[in-house]
C-alpha cells in the first residue's frame, strides 16, 4: 500500500509542476506551451470543455499534415474574438492555408468567411500516441491561467 501511495503522490506532484510550467511559460510567450485546458467541446468527442491537453509546440519549419489537430490564434476576421483554437486539419498546406473544423461542428471554420490558416499562425498540435491525443479528462477549469483553447 505505502508503494501505490507514492506512485500516486509522485504522478500527482508531476502533473501539478507540470502544469505550473505551463501556466508560467504560457503567460510569458501568450501562446499555449507543453499543457493547455480546452474551454469548449467542438472537438468532442477527442476532448471536452476542462480536459487539459499535452501540446507539441512547431517550429517555424516544421510541417503539418492533414487531421492533425493544430493550436492557431487568427488576429482579423471572425476566429479572432475565440483567442486559441485547437482544431483539425481538414485539407491545404503551408503555401495556401489550412482548412480547419472542430470534429464537432457540421462546416469547416473557413465556412462562414474565415481566410485559411496562414502557417505561422499555428503555435502547435496535439502529441498524440499514434492517432490519439494525449488528454488528461477533466483536471482542467475555464479560470485556469493556461491559455484557454476553443
Amino acid at each position: 500500500m505505502k508503494v501505490f501511495s507514492r506512485i500516486l503522490n509522485t504522478l500527482l506532484a508531476i502533473v501539478i509542476l507540470c502544469t505550473l510550467i505551463a501556466a508560467v511559460g504560457s503567460a510569458i510567450t501568450k501562446e499555449p506551451i507543453l499543457l493547455t485546458v480546452i474551454r469548449s467541446n467542438s472537438m468532442y468527442p477527442v476532448w471536452q470543455r476542462g480536459d487539459m491537453v499535452v501540446i507539441e509546440n512547431l517550429k517555424e519549419k516544421e510541417s503539418i499534415q492533414q487531421m492533425d489537430i493544430v493550436f492557431f490564434k487568427t488576429e482579423e476576421g471572425p476566429l479572432s474574438a475565440n483567442g486559441w483554437i485547437a482544431h483539425r486539419v481538414v485539407k491545404g498546406n503551408s503555401k495556401e492555408g489550412f482548412i480547419t473544423k472542430g470534429d464537432a461542428n457540421e462546416h469547416t471554420d473557413q465556412s462562414e468567411g474565415n481566410e485559411a490558416i496562414n502557417r505561422e499562425l499555428i503555435a502547435g498540435r496535439a502529441l498524440t500516441i499514434g492517432e490519439t491525443p494525449i488528454v488528461i479528462p477533466k483536471i482542467g477549469a475555464s479560470e485556469v491561467v493556461t491559455p484557454n483553447v476553443d
